[in-house]
């Protein structure tokens, strides 16, 4: 994952065709194979629910316009990016998983490149105050 301005690690156009227009086609559930590549994505029957009526994409690249138009509530968790950062490595760090390199020289400078471009708080249905 390199730095950048739209956070374009995310395969928005994938995500689109192979997630969002199945389910809003009334595809109910989606499998992948063990490799986890997207390709191998199927729509199964309608009688094999998901768990709930929402399905949850959870991401800052996502409030990007080639992606706002196939969701149909945007929730934006409103935080100091700095604090964000803390409590993210915080997270991982308790996972095991303790890579600051990625959230200091990708992850973090993407969020804000990604919100001076495109202003996702104000894009948002929901803003929450996590501060």
């Amino acid at each position: 994952m390199q730095p950048s301005d739209d956070w374009n690690g995310i395969d928005r156009a994938r995500l689109v065709r192979q997630l969002l227009m199945p389910l809003r086609r009334g595809a109910r559930r989606m499998t992948y194979d063990s490799s986890g590549d997207w390709k191998a994505w199927t729509t199964v029957s309608k009688t094999l629910e998901l768990a709930g009526d929402y399905f949850i994409v959870e991401g800052v690249g996502l409030f990007h316009p080639d992606v706002l138009a196939f969701l149909d509530l945007t929730v934006w968790i409103d935080i100091d990016p700095a604090e964000s950062t803390r409590r993210g490595l915080a997270r991982d760090a308790q996972a095991g998983q303790a890579e600051r390199s990625i959230w200091n020289d990708v992850w973090a400078p993407n969020d804000l490149r990604f919100a001076e471009v495109f202003d996702p708080r104000a894009r948002a249905d929901v803003v929450i105050d996590a501060q």
